[in-house]
């Protein structure tokens, strides 16, 4: 067989289009390559996960073979190229093939040319053509967690609300050039594609782990005009300041209600809703934008059950959770003495905010009733594992190790900070398992839409419950699939609300890992 020289070709130039409707915009072509020779193949590495398309144009001639190998496999079925119409060998005719595929990011697509017989040798001519279209474009610096930011992607360029970017200049990974991009912080259009997929000005460098492009066609509740409008509050927006979006940042301040400041995901969300998506909701759907906490548990003062199944019995929030509110408001400097604490009524403590570039992401690719019945929880500095009631487990822990088995959960975690959602909670128990509650600044956030419960303080994982997950683990290198059964039900109660939340004593609470912050 002969030996195929293989050239890997870089992502260029960009060409003017409409996408499935939505105007205006530009198609961004990625890849434009010419094959001509039996001694050469054309490739192309996707920088990104997403959709994409592929348009390919072939002179066909007798006797050759034309493959289009994704990943190693061929999406052509080894298309044979026949032609009846000849001279001397060159056909007179041109067949095209357009295909729309989902790529992986390291996604390798090789256009491949072979004759029938070795020894011979023809004329012929492939072009292909690669390109996306506008949508939203998701970034990641970590490789264990979602995504830290989000941008708007209209075909030329990134809208965005960022902090201000510090390197002189930025690699373009398709234009292979150092851009400049504004210094300023704020909603701005300062990257193109290939300057923001890469941030960094080291071209052999780049501090991105993850990229993601979710093109406005492939979200089938958005339609091209509310595209329009989208990019046209964007834009009406342009040099509003940038606001983070930490705990103490609620989800009117970030979508910039107030002062028009805006956070990464909270421009987009406020663009969705503008533009009248869910009926004015924008993607991800008022209450689940945040957690209302109306309980607190100072670990250090209830029994283990009170802080594992929620929610708690009668007497586990008469007896605790109004002696954690008074201590948490007489630490914070709320009150002056505990004598004037017992007049009071526990009120609802916070809004805590779940915004996140990882959780719109989540969101965009799992669909749900407004109505359903939820479950949230967010978590610093604290270890945590999930049992379900039919027995499946989600979370993370040094020593047991990663759990994801609840079917359309979502779970990030990174730098110290997790966070679950469960679209559709099944009837019956969940148990929350804490690893780590004495660790310092230690909080567990747990909550539905509408109720939420605050813990945090120094209790060890009680020994029964460290068993209890050793023999799953045990199961597990044991191939064994029968599940240890989940605790009895004498000692815990029916899950119906969750909720939870933390703050520090006069100071931030843990910030949000939604942001990017390189």
């Amino acid at each position: 067989m002969r030996h195929l020289n293989k050239t890997l070709l870089t992502l260029a130039s960009l060409t003017l289009g409409f996408f499935s409707g939505v105007s205006p915009t530009l198609g961004m072509t990625l890849f434009q390559g010419t094959l001509n020779s039996t001694e050469q193949s054309l490739i192309w590495q996707s920088p990104f996960t997403g959709y994409i398309d592929l348009s390919t144009t072939l002179d066909t001639v007798n006797n050759l073979t034309f493959q289009i190998l994704l990943d190693g496999e061929d999406i052509l079925g080894n298309l044979d190229i026949n032609s009846t119409n000849q001279t001397n060998g060159q056909a007179s005719e041109e067949t095209s093939w357009d295909s729309y595929l989902k790529v992986k990011q390291g996604s390798i697509i090789e256009f491949l040319v072979t004759p029938k017989d070795p020894s011979q040798s023809y004329n012929f001519n492939v072009e292909t053509n690669i390109s996306t279209e506008a949508g939203l474009v998701f970034l990641s610096t970590r490789t264990n967690s979602s995504f830290d930011h989000v941008g708007f992607f209209d075909g030329s360029k990134i809208y965005e609300s960022s902090p201000a970017y510090t390197q002189p200049c930025y690699w373009d990974i398709f234009a292979q050039d150092c851009l400049a991009v504004n210094s300023q912080s704020g909603v701005q259009a300062s990257h193109t594609l290939g300057t923001f997929l890469h941030l960094s000005s080291d071209p052999n460098n780049s501090p991105i782990q993850n990229r993601e492009i979710v093109r406005f066609s492939d979200i089938p509740y958005v339609s091209s005009n509310q595209v329009e409008l989208m990019l046209a509050y964007i834009q009406s927006q342009e040099n509003r300041p940038y606001i983070s979006s930490d705990v103490n940042i609620n989800p009117v301040q970030q979508k910039g209600y107030d002062f028009r400041r805006f956070s990464g995901i909270g421009l987009i969300e406020r663009a969705a809703e503008q533009a009248g998506i869910f009926n004015g909701q924008g993607f991800i759907f008022n209450h689940l934008e945040l957690i209302h906490v109306n309980g607190t548990h100072l670990a250090s003062q209830v029994p283990w059950e009170c802080l594992s199944v929620f929610p708690t019995t009668i007497e586990c929030r008469s007896d605790y959770i109004t002696y954690a509110y008074y201590t948490y408001l007489y630490r914070t400097q709320q009150f002056n003495t505990l004598d004037t604490l017992h007049w009071l009524e526990i009120p609802t403590l916070l809004e805590i905010p779940t915004l996140s570039s990882g959780f719109l992401h989540y969101l965009l690719n799992h669909y749900f009733s407004n109505n359903s019945d939820t479950l949230q929880g967010l978590f610093q500095n604290v270890e945590f594992l999930l049992t379900d009631p039919l027995g499946r487990h989600l979370g993370y822990t040094k020593e047991f190790g990663l759990f994801e088995e609840i079917p359309n959960a979502f779970y990030d975690r990174g730098e110290g900070k997790q966070h679950f959602f469960i679209p559709e909670r099944l009837e019956g128990q969940y148990v929350i398992d804490f690893f780590g509650l004495c660790n310092a600044e230690a909080v567990a956030i747990l909550g539905d839409s509408s109720n939420g419960s605050l813990i945090f303080g120094c209790q060890e994982t009680p020994q029964e419950r460290i068993d209890y997950w050793r023999a799953i683990v045990s199961g597990r290198s044991d191939g064994n699939s029968n599940k240890v059964s989940a605790p009895e039900p004498s000692s815990l109660l029916s899950l119906l609300v969750l909720g939870a939340v933390f703050m520090g004593t006069g100071q931030q609470f843990f910030q949000r890992h939604n942001e990017r912050r390189f």
